[in-house]
Order: structure tokens, then sequence, then C-alpha cells
């Protein structure tokens, strides 16, 4: 583990997403800012230098030699009528302390030097450079510089939504998938489904069984309440481990709870973020709960009583916060301690983890049953998808999401593949949101805690036939004397397929399988195409507009299109599974 509760090694030490798990405000973010940057020189890494300064030293302890950042060397021509040139350095500044508290200064550097080459190739986004800047990714740099450039850009957009990238946002995105990330050994993208699925059965079977206020209980709630809240409404991780000790509150028998949000300054025309969610009721005595028990350790300003973790291994400045660090370290420990010791699942964990924490482990699988543990910002991808999955207009994802501009909703539509994975829409029926504002522009925000899966299983698969009848089909038997055929056969309650039957006609049913899935995934292409048609029209063209009926009627009847398609792959597999 590194000296910041995360991982650095020498392969571990490349790794930058094009997301961050911050987001820029002047107050919040050059205080925190000041915090890494005092842990490092404290460390002896920071030779030279301070937030106010514009020459920052850096050791750099694999190689012997030092890290140098110059801030006066930003060229900023086309933003003198937008921006000074004192506030770009600040947030430049924030912006690499935020990278900075989890990959070494040399890999920072690095990314530092890409980012600042775009902005003199476009002159900070000037659109009438965006032909040549296109051509110079076509033609002009290897795929390696192509990634490095993308990627440092597309972070820094993330974490300055403010700066007017037009078009440019498209062309990197473009460029990032066109090129073939399996080549570049520190990328990483979503884990999948099924090791999603595999976790979030261990968390809740772990938390069954685990006693309220035993150390674990402690220890590991952080995770729990990570795992049910970003889920449901996508906030950052840096935004879930700020959240106040006194974020939750009631009124007339409803439950809220008050994130974290930036404060927008002259916001005009742009979208009004939401920093206050009602939440189930559940939940929010979950929350308490928690709070209530967690006074024993000390005061806190954060909602996650940071004592309460048992936290001997951390090396902290401010025991008064919980911080993202400390969370990276506990979910990493989680796999440790639970996932793979407890529930005796493999994992490959990053390089530097796996040499200080499993060195018990004698032999390493071949083939593990958790390739990529999950990382604080996938459940902020997962909430983001499910939302856009239950059909909301862009706009309104966008005020959950805190984005002012729907253009950072393109990042989310990379991940196609999990629209189209039957398990993973079946674990998001866990968590829904209802976007409907009240009064005080509040959101109303509830999760259905019974799996869809469990709901088909205990009516429709597992439950006997009400009756003796079988007329055999073509493929199968029908239960129903009536015969009052409302649906296709294998969609029916009363079908049915014996074990012979099933395996001498196999070829047939997976057929049968692979159109079902097919179905899905048609409708989750038309229902992504409608997102990315209304993020970019929505501004100019009333068609497309957030309170246009038309365009939510389509959104919301591709969306209950999908609900039925997804339903009857589940309860089609179901079946077969079950036979």
């Amino acid at each position: 583990m590194s000296k910041h509760g995360s991982f650095t090694s020498a392969e571990d030490a490349l790794i930058i997403e094009e997301f961050n798990d911050y987001k820029f405000d002047l107050e919040s973010s050059m205080e925190l800012a000041k915090e890494i940057l005092l842990k490092e020189h404290q460390l002896g890494t920071l030779l030279e230098g301070e937030f106010e300064k514009d020459i920052w030293v850096f050791a750099n302890n694999i190689s012997d030699t030092t890290v140098t950042f110059d801030f006066n060397k930003i060229y900023f021509s086309s933003l003198r009528e937008k921006i000074s040139k004192f506030e770009l350095i600040n947030i430049i500044k924030c912006w690499i302390t935020s990278l900075l508290s989890r990959i070494g200064p040399q890999s920072v550097q690095n990314y530092y030097h890409s980012f600042l080459k775009f902005c003199n190739l476009t002159d900070w986004f000037n659109s009438s450079l965006l032909k040549e800047t296109k051509r110079y990714f076509e033609y002009k740099i290897s795929n390696r510089q192509c990634w490095d450039i993308t990627i440092a850009v597309l972070n820094f957009l993330d974490y300055f939504e403010d700066l007017e990238s037009g078009d440019f946002l498209k062309l990197l995105l473009k460029a990032k998938s066109n090129l073939k990330t399996e080549t570049f050994s520190n990328t990483r993208s979503l884990p999948p489904s099924k090791e999603v699925i595999l976790f979030s059965w261990i968390l809740e079977d772990f938390f069954n069984k685990t006693s309220f206020q035993s150390d674990e209980y402690y220890r590991y709630f952080p995770i729990f309440l990570w795992w049910n809240l970003t889920n449901l409404i996508p906030i950052r991780p840096s935004e879930f481990c700020k959240m106040d000790r006194n974020c939750l509150f009631s009124q007339e028998d409803k439950y809220y709870v008050k994130l974290p949000r930036i404060k927008q300054k002259n916001n005009v025309g742009r979208i009004q973020i939401i920093d206050t969610i009602l939440i189930p009721k559940e939940l929010f005595e979950i929350m308490n709960e928690y709070k209530n028990s967690t006074s024993e350790f000390g005061f806190s300003e954060t909602f996650i009583s940071y004592m309460s973790t048992t936290p001997k291994q951390f090396k902290k400045v401010n025991a008064e916060k919980f911080n993202l660090g400390v969370f990276e370290y506990i979910l990493l420990d989680f796999y440790t301690y639970i996932v793979a010791e407890r529930y005796g699942y493999s994992v490959k964990f990053p390089t530097s983890w796996d040499k200080a924490r499993i060195q018990h482990m004698e032999e390493k699988p071949v083939n593990y049953d958790v390739t990529q543990p999950l990382k604080p910002g996938d459940t902020r991808h997962f909430a983001f998808l499910n939302l856009m999955r239950q059909g909301y207009h862009p706009v309104e994802i966008a005020r959950l999401g805190g984005h002012t501009k729907l253009q950072s909703q393109y990042h989310y539509h990379q991940h196609q593949e999990y629209w189209v994975d039957t398990e993973i829409l079946q674990l998001m029926q866990k968590f829904k949101i209802n976007i409907k504002n009240d009064s005080h522009g509040k959101v109303n925000a509830y999760s259905l805690h019974l799996e869809f899966g469990d709901y088909i299983k205990e009516h429709h698969i597992f439950r006997p036939p009400s009756t003796t009848f079988k007329r055999d089909l073509e493929i199968g038997y029908c239960t129903d004397p009536e015969q009052y055929c409302q649906t296709d056969c294998f969609s029916c309650d009363y079908w049915r397929i014996t074990d012979e039957e099933y395996f001498d006609k196999a070829s047939i049913i997976n057929e049968e399988l692979a159109k079902r899935d097919n179905e899905v995934k048609k409708l989750s292409n038309v229902l992504s195409n409608l997102h990315k048609l209304v993020i970019k029209n929505a501004h100019r063209d009333e068609e497309y507009a957030e309170f246009n009926p038309h365009i939510n009627k389509d959104l919301l009847l591709t969306k209950y299109q999908l609900d039925s398609a997804l339903y009857r792959s589940i309860k089609f597999r179901g079946k077969i599974r079950k036979r």
C-alpha cells in the first residue's frame, strides 16, 4: 500500500483513468491540495515548493532522481477573457495534487506534460483548430502518445467541468475508443459483470451475518453504505467520503440525505445540481443507527467515523475526517479478508497489494475468480448507466450526477456492454430512483431491496404446477388446462421442460436464448442512441428539451420495452436452469 492508502509500484504507478474521483471547487480543492502537499513534505517526497509557489520538486525514489513541476510554462492566450492566469494555474495545481493522492510524481508529470501539449496544440480548445487537432491524432502521434494525451485531458475535463471543451470532448473519446486498450497493461475498465454480481452477493451475505457494533461491522460499514448509496445516486467517491456528520434529516415523515455538492455561483443557463435526496426510511435508519453508535469513538467531521474503522494501519493527519485513501484501503482489505479468505474466492490484487497483504497464498491460480476488484468510482458508472436505462432525461440525470453540462455523459456510453448484460441489468433493478422533485426541489430515491431475479424465481420458476395437466408442445409441455394463451410459450408461467428434452433440444433452446438476448441488446442500443441524440440537441432544439413530452415519452416507451424484453429473457433462463 502506498503512503496515501492506495497503491503505487513501478507497474501500478502509471494508472490513470479518464474519470477523476474529485471535482474542482476553489475552496475545498485548495484545502485538499495543501493537505496533500503537506503529507508529501512530511514524508520527504516533496523537496521544494508549496501550493503558492510555481515550482514544485519531488523525489523520485524509484530512479533516485527529482521530478519538477513548472507552472510558469502554462500557455493560455485564448482563455484570457474567460479566466485569469492565476485562476487557471490554481485549478491545474489542484488537479495535479488530486492525481498525486493516487499515483507517483513521475507518472503525474508525464500526464501533466501530455495535457499541456494538447492545450498548446488546441490553444485551449479553440474550435478553429479542431480539424488540425483531428489530423494530429490520426497521423502524427503514436498510439502510446495518443493514449497519454486523451486520458490526461479527459481526466482534467472530468475534474474541471466548467472549461468549454466543445467538440473536442467527442474527438478525445473517439480517439480513445479507436485504441486497443488491452495493449496498455495499465488500463482498467469496469470489472466483468459476473464479478460485480459476486461482490454484491458476498457483501449482502456478509452483513446479514455480521453483528451490529462488532469490529467488523465498524470496519466494513463504509463499504456497505457506499454500495447501497452510490449505486442509487451517482456521486463521486470524494463526495461520498466528505458527507457531513449531520447530513441526515427528516421532515414530515420523509427522510433526507444532504450531499456535499459544490455551490454553484453565477450558474446562469446551466443545469442546477441537486444536493438533497429523499431516501428510503430503511436506509435512513441504518445510517442513523451507525451515526449514533460511532459517537463513542470521538468527534467526526464526516459522516463516516474514521476512528471506528480500527485505523491502526493508517497514517493520517486529521483523524476527524474520513478520506478516499482510507476507503480504498478498506475496500481492498474487504477483498483480502472477506472475499478471499472467508468466502474462498481467488482474487487478483494490484501488484503492490499482492506483495504486502497476501504473502500467505503460496500458489496463485491460473484463472482468478476475481480478476479486477471494484474501485470506488465504479458504482458511479453503474448509477449513471442505470439511470439512463430507466429512461430518464439526460438533464435529470445530470442534476443527480453533479454535472453542469450534458456532454459529460458521453463518457458513460462507452460501457455499452453493461447496457446489454442481462445479469447486470437484473442486479441494477435493486437500485431505482424516482426523479420527481417536490416543492423544495428534492428528489425521491428508493431502493427495491428484493432482487428482480428473486421475485421471478419465487413467483414463477420454483412454484410447482397447480394442476396435473400436461400437454406436449413442440418444445417442452404446457400445464394450463384452460390453454388461455396470452404470450409465447417460453414466457408463459405454465411452460415446463424435462431434463431429457432440454439436452435433446439444447441447440434450439440456445437459439431462443440468443434471440431474446438480442432483443435486449437492440432495445438497449435504441435507448442509448436516444440519449446521445438528446445530449447533442437538448439546449438548441425544443424537441429534445427536458420538459418536451414527446422525447420523454420515447425514452419511457423504450425503457418499458427493454424491461419487458429483460423480463422475458430472465424468466426463460430461470426456467431452463431449474428444469
